[in-house]
């Protein structure tokens, strides 16, 4: 009978614990979110994904007049239950932004306005004339509506920057407007060449040195340190000219391989919310930093990267922007590996319908070729390169030999020379040299592309 009694038990536990798991299996498994380390998608299905989720198709520039209608891009990335959490203890931070209509004119007043702008022959003269906003008129046509671009020079980043502006000048002929924040000794090195180029001197660019500077009540000393020096000043450019409508600010190490103005073309494709424009960090699932490595709440799927960022001033003034950044940067400042890029994409994350989403050959850097082609659009045509961490001054490095022919041509090229002569057959010489051996060698044709185009077009 004892025998017998435990054969039965025996079977009831093991028929409970067979239902138990069953049960558990189909009911109760938990949910893993798709940015897990072990439940990796495959590389090509995300890729697919991506596309549909982080890469809207543009709407067409006059779609609704001067405006478009641009499709407003991305998506959050895959929320983990901190997210969550983190999104409702933000959910009050959002009213900041629902005080002031979002297309409300700019209604800051003179006392924000900084103290440490310096007088220069080539500044603009009646700060009382507010442009009209992005959404209206086309810009670069007359010296009254300039195409505006801001660059902060830190360090030795002098040179670069001459060259970046270099290629803004001579791939243009449109009236633009420089606000250029900088060290001391950056200053001084920039208005002696500055000065010197035929476009100052007849009036067509028109620049204006700022010392480094934040608005009342930052600790400017802190701000300055964050990830590198001087990097979070543009976080704060809303409220440091108060009277500039829109303005696209870039790294030192950016090349403009197009028009400025067909950048600047993207702000007639805002919806009516956005009001910043970034291209996506990444377009590799696989290889991609902020869904690996990320500790705090990253835009989209990706993340995005700051290099180059379409700003609309006025209605960043009118979401608080400032207040947001400050805000977001108390609570993760001991998260953030990127500084001012990280603190963006946080905002963003809270914010995304403020956000537009240019595709990756608008900003394209090694990083898009260094495993795989991860950015497809590119094959045709690269219109903004980008030299993300020294790239145009490492000469050693194979496999970017394209990046540096490009960098160092433009260096060289004297404005006024023929383009044709000085920049473009150079490059029609040296780049199809170059052995397609790698991903980043197989670009060299579509950076070359684009440089035919705008060459031919300034004729």
């Amino acid at each position: 009978r004892i025998i017998l009694g435990m054969r039965f038990l025996t079977r009831v536990m093991f028929t409970g614990l067979t239902c138990f798991v069953v049960i558990f299996v189909v009911f109760l498994k938990p949910w893993k979110p798709v940015s897990s380390a072990d439940d990796q998608p495959d590389v090509a299905i995300m890729g697919d994904l991506f596309d549909q989720v982080a890469m809207p198709q543009f709407g067409r520039a006059g779609d609704d007049g001067a405006k478009g209608k641009g499709v407003k891009g991305g998506d959050e990335h895959v929320a983990t239950e901190k997210d969550r959490k983190g999104d409702d203890d933000h959910a009050q931070a959002k009213d900041l932004s629902q005080e002031e209509d979002q297309r409300a004119p700019d209604t800051q007043t003179e006392e924000h306005k900084t103290e440490k702008q310096e007088s220069h022959p080539h500044v603009e003269q009646n700060k009382d004339n507010r442009e009209e906003t992005a959404d209206r008129g086309r810009h670069g046509s007359s010296s009254d509506n300039p195409i505006r671009l801001s660059v902060v020079v830190c360090g030795d980043r002098s040179g670069e920057t001459l060259v970046l502006l270099k290629s803004a000048i001579i791939f243009s002929h449109t009236h633009q407007f420089f606000h250029l924040f900088a060290e001391d000794h950056a200053k001084e090195e920039l208005s002696a060449e500055l000065d010197k180029w035929p476009a100052v001197k007849s009036g067509r660019i028109r620049y204006q040195l700022y010392s480094i500077t934040f608005p009342e009540g930052q600790d400017a000393e802190h701000w300055k340190k964050i990830f590198k020096p001087c990097a979070t000043q543009r976080l704060f450019l809303p409220d440091i000219l108060p009277d500039v409508d829109s303005l696209i600010y870039v790294d030192t190490d950016i090349l403009f391989l197009t028009p400025i103005e067909t950048l600047w073309s993207h702000f007639y494709r805002f919806n009516d919310s956005q009001a910043a424009a970034l291209a996506p960090e990444g377009e590799d699932f696989a290889t991609g930093w902020y869904n690996r490595h990320a500790r705090h709440p990253y835009y989209g799927v990706l993340g995005v990267n700051s290099g180059i960022m379409l700003m609309n001033l006025t209605r960043l003034r009118a979401m608080k922007w400032v207040d947001i950044v400050v805000k977001y940067y108390e609570e993760y400042r001991y998260k953030i590996t990127w500084g001012d890029q990280d603190l963006i994409n946080v905002v963003f994350h809270f914010y995304p319908e403020k956000l537009y989403i240019y595709p990756c050959e608008w900003n394209f850097r090694a990083d898009h070729c260094r495993y795989k082609n991860a950015c497809p659009g590119a094959y045709k045509r690269i219109y903004m390169l980008h030299g993300n961490r020294q790239l145009f001054h490492k000469k050693d490095q194979k496999g970017v030999e394209g990046f540096i022919a490009i960098y160092e041509t433009l260096e060289k090229h004297a404005q006024g020379d023929d383009l044709t002569r000085t920049v473009l057959e150079p490059l029609r010489q040296v780049l199809p040299g170059y052995k397609t051996d790698n991903f980043c060698t197989e670009m060299v044709n579509a950076m070359l592309a684009s440089v035919e185009d705008t060459v031919t077009s300034m004729a």
